[in-house]
């Protein structure tokens, strides 16, 4: 009997789903409404249920449906999902020939390119608009173009790739012709065919991946629809979404998408059961000794080339001019006027200045500047080097007789991927970068970290995967031997005797290879999972080639899952192209990323293939680890490039504190402990101890899985809300606030004190005086001078006693700072009333959140409160506290008594876009915290006080920061 048709706008009315939901996909079906031609983008983790609820919302529309995926495994994902759900087989498809009410296709079946050089006729327009814009009229470049293709056809394809590649990245600018004219003529045919169809509804799986040519296809699709009269609606499901840094890539997918309209939180998942508890960990090493002098040869190389270069008398002038600029001949500024240069320079080009008095202090360490300039970081970065470039351009290059140092600096800088020209510094590839990257060292650690694994009280349970980037990549730079990527890595862990009877695999697109010694037992186990039986290939050092013919890569590691459930093999080495999103193997429960991936959408698909429940291992506990290689004494900031990749690769992941109580924290303090962040910082500022990696490894927190799956407090009652708090770690009740230590505060209670004692001993000469009836005329001074001094002191002792009560400690001095804060915001009209502002500490932590606030404004709020403490830079206002008015005479006197200035704040930019807020947040200051005094930078001498105010900016006491909660 055939079913009976349902009409196209009602063809998945008849769907059902008779299961439970769990309470996180309720809350994101609950969340989100289906309003077409609006589209939903909706994020969740790997393991949240993305498939079934795209398929409920697509049921909600109610019209017939197109499922678009990465790759087939996941495609045969819906259609055995959605089979599950349908009222009949045939109402689902995923033959292009055959549409049906749902219909299951890979992006690949849509997206073929009508030809390889689809976009020249638009590159082409492109270029001659260029021309034109330079000058040209249009014949004119016309004929230059079309003479180029003739002439010069190497340089004609390069200029036309540049420019389609630029295209296609922009293609939400396009119109649905030109999108059509970019397709071959069988996408366009299946496109027109699911629109004849009636498919209105498009959900898009893995939609991270709609930045460049995928995108097109979704917009021509999308446009299509609506030619047709229906309002189309993309669903869009992922796990992460793309990097803004790619800011086209972005713009196309933002473009069709629109902005997250529901991100399920991944402990939100781990909490109900529904994933596994996780650990993100860090492992640091060196790079080895052969990387090692290679690295500090060159790292030496370029300081040197900046020592030459700018420690010559020649050199120091330059960096003096950039800071002070012309002095003219033979005059002395006073140090009012060099304060005020110093700030000119910082306000006329910021990285400029602070490059200038970073090198000043390496090259002229005595030179009498230096006291008067922040303490800027050590190491030599891009703007190091741009500062060394603007004076080669303007000092080497004019002179004939320097064309030999004008040479020797263009080639030291090509080692280091910069291009020096006429016009200036151009960055590339930094070999030191690539060659920390591909570090031997990382292979040593993936080793160690398995020997660490391997040695615990779960190590029968640990099945490990290894993922690079490729089989082979990067340089051999520094290196002797091959270059790094998977082949290199296996080899390693093959080699090492701690991990010999850890049964290893490799997978990529090219190879698969087994441990020499592991061949009789892995042969015939491959033989059953693959249905055929491998021949044996190349054999290099302790390794095998298998040589697989008749099976796809999907099938090789489907079987390889298959026997890491079944604990035949434990470790699997490979690339991130093969092992990444779509690959499910639930019994793997160790990550070890040793891929160059920097964001934490790459980052997070990664670490979902460790979070799958495992029926095996019902309490599986995740570890993820991140390798990172460090060169404690480097002086240029390419050898920070794997601490930068860890910090964004954490940005955005949750997962439980590393230290003290479990808090689910977004960032990086899920993984580092406090200690350990504090080291990388000085890592990045050039000041990091030698023995900085071993004290990085020691800092890590041992702790079971076991017990980390007890800090996950699996099955306690969640609220799934996310809180954004201020915290301030490191402070104590016990020690005087700060970052300020209230030096007039102080004073004033000496002033007092002392007051109080001579108000006494006169009080007590006095009453002396008179019980032995010495004449009444001494007394009466005595005691007359004993009055004025109570008279003194009281006022400044009431005072004194007011501040301690009000600020006794830094608990109480970060609270009355953020009372002040939220008291200027609501004066300014930023905060709609005075919401409450509630303070505790935990640990050493001060923790304040604005209670009753919308989002909006809480983040103006924690902008402002953490703002306040940042280093200066360029603010229009300071604020000098400790410094004010008082109104007895006493505190006046302690107020002078206290040498120097205040502590000088930066007024954050949201209180101080306006005059009159800044005013009112000054007053707010005085009436909470104490006395304090508002610049204006405005004048000469402000910008000598903003001079001092960069000295002061880099101390060691606490500043706040952001931190993301989970509960």
């Amino acid at each position: 009997m055939t079913p009976t048709a349902q009409p196209p706008e009602s063809a998945l009315s008849t769907w059902a789903f008779s299961g439970v939901l769990r309470s996180s996909q309720q809350a994101l079906l609950d969340a989100v409404h289906v309003r077409p031609p609006e589209p939903l983008h909706l994020v969740a983790p790997p393991g949240a249920g993305k498939t079934l609820m795209g398929l409920l919302l697509a049921m909600r529309r109610g019209s017939r449906a197109v499922v678009l995926a990465p790759t087939t495994t996941i495609a045969h994902q819906w259609m055995t999902q959605a089979l599950a759900l349908a009222p009949h087989p045939g109402a689902v498809s995923d033959d292009p020939a055959r549409i049906a009410d749902l219909t299951v296709l890979t992006y690949q079946r849509i997206s073929v390119p009508d030809r390889s050089d689809a976009f020249e006729p638009m590159a082409r327009d492109l270029w001659v608009t260029e021309l034109v814009d330079g000058g040209q009229t249009r014949p004119e470049a016309t004929a230059l173009v079309a003479a180029l293709a003739v002439e010069n056809p190497a340089a004609y394809r390069s200029g036309i790739a540049r420019r389609a590649t630029r295209l296609r990245r922009s293609i939400v600018r396009h119109s649905t012709e030109e999108l059509a004219a970019c397709l071959h003529p069988n996408a366009r045919r299946l496109l027109d065919d699911l629109v004849d169809a009636g498919v209105t509804t498009v959900v898009l799986d893995e939609c991270h991946h709609l930045t460049d040519h995928w995108a097109l296809v979704i917009a021509y699709l999308r446009a299509r629809i609506a030619q047709a009269g229906s309002e189309p609606l993309l669903v869009g499901l992922t796990a992460t979404v793309p990097s803004p840094q790619d800011a086209t890539g972005y713009e196309n997918y933002t473009g069709l998408l629109g902005e997250v309209d529901y991100d399920a939180p991944t402990p939100a998942v781990v909490r109900e059961g529904a994933l596994a508890p996780y650990r993100d960990l860090a492992w640091f090493t060196a790079p080895t000794m052969e990387e090692a002098t290679f690295l500090a040869g060159r790292d030496g190389l370029l300081a040197a080339l900046i020592r030459n270069t700018l420690g010559r008398d020649e050199g120091v002038v330059f960096l003096l001019d950039v800071l002070l600029g012309d002095r003219g001949a033979g005059r002395q500024l006073t140090r009012d006027e060099i304060d005020a240069r110093i700030s000119n320079a910082y306000v006329d080009d910021f990285p400029m200045a602070a490059a200038a008095a970073a090198v000043l202090r390496g090259v002229a360490p005595t030179n009498d500047l230096l006291p008067l300039l922040p303490d800027e970081s050590r190491l030599i970065g891009d703007d190091a080097l741009r500062l060394l470039a603007r004076f080669l351009v303007q000092h080497v290059l004019p002179d004939p007789a320097r064309a030999e140092d004008w040479a020797r600096a263009r080639r030291t800088l090509a080692d280091f991927g910069y291009a020096l020209t006429d016009r200036g510094l151009r960055r590339a590839r930094d070999p030191i970068e690539s060659t920390l990257a591909t570090s031997a060292a990382k292979d040593r650690a993936a080793a160690d970290i398995l020997a660490q694994e391997l040695a615990s009280a779960e190590a029968d349970r640990v099945r490990a995967v290894v993922v690079c980037d490729f089989a082979e990549h990067g340089n051999r730079a520094g290196r002797t031997a091959r270059r790094g990527g998977a082949l290199r890595c296996f080899d390693a862990l093959v080699a090492d005797p701690r991990l010999q009877q850890a049964t290893a695999i490799l997978v990529t697109a090219r190879h698969v290879r087994v441990a020499s010694r592991d061949l009789s037992f892995l042969l015939p186990r491959l033989q059953r999972v693959l249905g055929t039986v491998p021949q044996l290939g190349v054999v290099e050092g302790a390794t095998t080639e298998l040589v697989v013919t008749g099976v796809t890569r999907a099938r090789v590691i489907a079987g390889v899952s298959t026997l890491i459930g079944e604990g035949v093999v434990r470790v699997l080495v490979g690339t991130r192209g093969l092992l990444g999103e779509g690959w499910d193997c639930p019994a793997v429960n160790t990550l070890i990323d040793l891929t160059t991936a920097s964001t934490s959408a790459a980052a997070q698909q990664l670490r979902g293939r460790t979070m799958r429940l495992d029926p095996g291992w019902p309490e599986k506990v995740a570890h993820n680890w991140s390798v990172v290689t460090l060169l404690p004494a480097a002086r240029t900031t390419g050898a920070l490039a794997d601490v930068k990749r860890l910090g964004r690769k954490l940005d955005a992941l949750w997962g439980v504190r590393a230290e003290n109580a479990p808090d689910v924290v977004r960032g990086p303090s899920h993984t580092l402990t406090g200690a350990q962040r504090g080291l990388l910082t000085q890592v990045r500022e050039g000041r990091a101890p030698g023995d900085v990696i071993a004290r990085l490894q020691k800092l890590t927190p041992i702790r079971s899985r076991a017990e980390t799956r007890d800090r996950w407090r699996l099955g306690e009652p969640i609220e799934n809300i996310e809180r954004r708090m201020t915290v301030v770690a490191g402070v104590d009740r016990a020690l005087p606030p700060a970052p300020f230590r209230a030096r007039f505060s102080r004073s004033l209670g000496a002033a007092s004190a002392g007051g109080a004692v001579l108000a006494s001993l006169t009080t007590a000469a006095s009453a002396a005086l008179l019980a032995l009836g010495t004449q009444p005329g001494a007394g009466f001074w005595i005691g007359g001078a004993a009055a004025l001094t109570t008279a003194l002191t009281v006022p400044a002792g009431i005072s004194w006693w007011r501040m301690r009560r009000r600020v006794p400690d830094d608990m109480a001095l970060w609270t009355q700072t953020a009372h002040a804060v939220r008291d200027a915001l609501v004066a300014d009209g930023a905060l709609s009333r005075p919401h409450t502002v509630r303070a505790s500490i935990v640990e050493r932590e001060v923790r304040i959140v604005l209670e009753g606030a919308g989002s909006g404004e809480q983040a103006v709020f924690r902008r402002s409160l953490i703002g306040l403490f940042e280093r200066v830079r360029t603010p229009r206002f300071l604020l000098e506290v400790d410094r004010g008015v008082v109104g007895d005479p006493l505190s006046r006197l302690a107020m002078r008594a206290t040498r120097g200035r205040g502590d000088l704040l930066a007024v954050p930019k949201d209180l101080g876009r306006r005059r009159g807020t800044a005013v009112a947040f000054a007053q707010a200051w005085n009436d909470r915290v104490g006395p304090a005094v508002l610049h204006e930078m405005n004048s000469r001498d402000d910008a000598a006080l903003l001079a001092v105010a960069r000295r002061q900016s880099r101390t060691g006491s606490p500043r706040p920061f952001q931190r993301d909660v989970w509960s």
